[in-house]
């Protein structure tokens, strides 16, 4: 799903009581030109502003389908960052280690998350190969040290 939104040009006043108003378009001028006319609005900090969509909006799904879509590419998103940091954070462990025996044990459980990941499409399978064969070298590296 493509959400595509323009920035809307806004003006933004405050009355005497202090609260903030806000008139999106052509309309805001033309709206705060007659709140100055009956003194309704202070003209200390009038301004001109651009306002985007906020980036965690929620969006109203107009069909059954397309909110079961918005749920379940939720639990998706969920799901995939949850085994994506275990897996780096495994990784993380795996270089830390200096013993090669030990490094060698872990080395195939590292292996086969990365390769989860690449199967499910969290992760580019060219990535996946490229830190399998780093995490290779680096237990292999291990091994020569001694």
């Amino acid at each position: 799903m493509a959400y595509k939104y323009r920035p809307k040009k806004v003006a933004v006043g405050y009355d005497f009581e202090g609260f903030c108003y806000l008139f999106a378009n052509c309309a805001a001028q033309k709206r705060l030109r007659a709140l100055k006319e009956k003194s309704v609005f202070s003209w200390k900090f009038p301004q001109i502003v651009y306002l985007c969509r906020p980036k965690n909006a929620e969006f109203m799904a107009n069909h059954k389908a397309t909110k079961k879509d918005v749920r379940q590419a939720e639990k998706r998103r969920d799901r995939n960052r949850y085994y994506g940091k275990t897996t780096r954070n495994a990784i993380r462990d795996l270089r830390a280690i200096k013993e090669q025996k030990e490094a060698g044990e872990k080395m195939p459980e590292v292996a086969s998350m990365i390769d989860k990941l690449a199967k499910k499409g969290v992760i580019h399978k060219n990535k996946a190969a490229n830190l399998k064969s780093k995490l290779a070298r680096k237990v292999n590296s291990l091994a020569a040290a001694k």
